[in-house]
């Protein structure tokens, strides 16, 4: 068992990320983080320290990338939820209004009245 392992709160975890950020591997920063995605976004951020001016870009364009994917992809949604809408009412005006009555202790139901688009 590693000393990473034997964390056991996340106030034990934050002090040894401080003492330890950067000889900490990726492997024990993934251990150490559990449910605190805080943690690792730090160790992730710490390391980017270390990086090249092109992979510094490289990664930028990355997240540029991802974000207008989401964009894209969330206006996407939007509009499909819009035109759902747009359907739901039309069918809703050109379908006939129908109500139904259970008769007494059947499991069955009556046609009480019927109204055209």
């Amino acid at each position: 068992m590693t000393e990473v392992d034997q964390l056991k709160n996340i106030v034990e975890k934050w002090v040894f990320f401080f003492k330890h950020a950067n000889e900490t591997s990726e492997g024990d920063a993934e251990r150490m983080k559990g449910s605190d995605l805080i943690i690792k976004r730090a160790h992730d951020e710490l390391n980017m320290f270390d990086w090249s001016e092109k992979e510094s870009m490289a990664y930028e364009q990355e997240v540029k990338y991802a974000k207008d994917a989401e964009a894209i992809l969330q206006h996407e949604l939007d509009s499909a939820k819009e035109r759902g809408i747009e359907i739901g009412d039309k069918r809703g005006k050109e379908e006939p209004k129908l109500r139904w009555q259970k008769i007494d202790s059947s499991p069955a139901f009556q046609l009480i009245s019927y109204q055209k688009p």
